[in-house]
Order: C-alpha cells, then structure tokens, then sequence
C-alpha cells in the first residue's frame, strides 16, 4: 500500500512540474514554408488573419484556406472581405470538426481528395503544441508534412505572446489539461 501511495504522489508532483513546464514551453510555432494548402484550426479571427496573410504571400500553392470547422452556409454569410478574413473563393469549408482531434483528421481527408501532400496548420501561439501532436498522429504514417505557424492577437505591430496577453493566459491555462488529456489519447473517447 505504501508503495501505491508513493507511486502516486511521485506521479502527482511529475505532473504538476511538467504542467509548469508545459505552460511556458506551448509555443512551438515554425516559420512558414511553401505548400499546397493553408489550414485554419477553429478558433479565434486573427488565427485567419494569419492565414490570409500567408496565403497573400503565396505560402498556398493551391491558392486555398481549409476553415475547420465552418459550414457552407457560414462561409457563404461571411461580412465583406476586410483585412482579417479570408475571401469566400478561396476557402474550402469542413463542417464536421468539434475538436483540435478531429480538425486534424476532417482536414487530411480534405487533402486527400485533393491529392494535397503538404500543409500549413495555422494555429493559436498556445495551441500549436496539442495542434501539433494531435495533426501527427492523425497522420500516422502517410507522407503528408505540416508546417506549424502561430498567429497571435494584433497589437500594434508586434506579436504578443499568450504570456503578455491576459485574456490568452487563461486559454493557454486551460490548453495545459487538454494537452495532457491529448497526451493520455482521451481524444478517442471524449471530445477534448
């Protein structure tokens, strides 16, 4: 018994340094690279800001965004094309995602109807490490490459990291239970 109970705590006090670890180590974001489609995971508007100014610089050989999850009819209903959103022409909706999970799985279907071998996942900066794992098991063993790029809040003209921005540091707190949640794989049984 007392061997279970020393077991648990050494597992408990792991976890808790990994988490505070975890919290200050969850931008993993890369530079951009040529491919042949943009994805957008969910979320926040400046994450497509990003990927509209990606796609403007030709980072999308296919010259299309994959918007996961947003319907037809949301893609249709968009407000006039301004300097955060991407133009309607060039998105290619996926409805069905409910979770970073199945962002990744809906949108390397996508790719695969499109014969689409390489990608840019465009993500939140505190998001890019679940993202990231989530997108490369997903994945598994076909030979699709993803490049992933974080996109933070616009202020001024400067990034500003979920460690400056109050309102992302509650997200990313949150982001620390998923990760381990995603790590456990529970994206399996529970929409995480």
């Amino acid at each position: 018994m007392k061997l279970i109970k020393a077991s648990f705590i050494a597992f408990l006090i792991t976890m808790i340094i990994s988490s505070f670890i975890l919290f200050f180590t969850l931008d993993i974001g890369e530079s951009p690279e040529k491919s042949d489609v943009i994805i957008v995971a969910g979320g926040q508007l400046y994450r497509e800001a990003k990927a509209k100014e990606l796609l403007e610089q030709g980072y999308s050989t296919s010259n299309k965004v994959i918007v996961s999850p947003i319907t037809q009819n949301q893609k249709n209903a968009r407000p006039p094309i301004n300097d955060d959103i991407v133009n309607p022409d060039n998105i290619i909706a996926e409805p069905k995602a409910t979770s970073t999970w199945t962002n990744a799985t809906e949108s390397i279907k996508i790719m695969e109807q499109h014969g689409w071998k390489s990608a840019i996942v465009v993500t939140s900066d505190f998001h890019t490490r679940r993202t990231k794992m989530a997108f490369e098991r997903a994945k598994g063993s076909k030979d699709l490459k993803f490049i992933y790029v974080s996109a933070y809040p616009k202020q001024s003209d400067y990034k500003n990291s979920y460690l400056t921005n109050k309102n992302n540091r509650k997200w990313a707190l949150h982001e620390i239970y998923k990760y381990w949640g995603y790590w456990f794989e529970l994206y399996y049984y529970i929409d995480i």
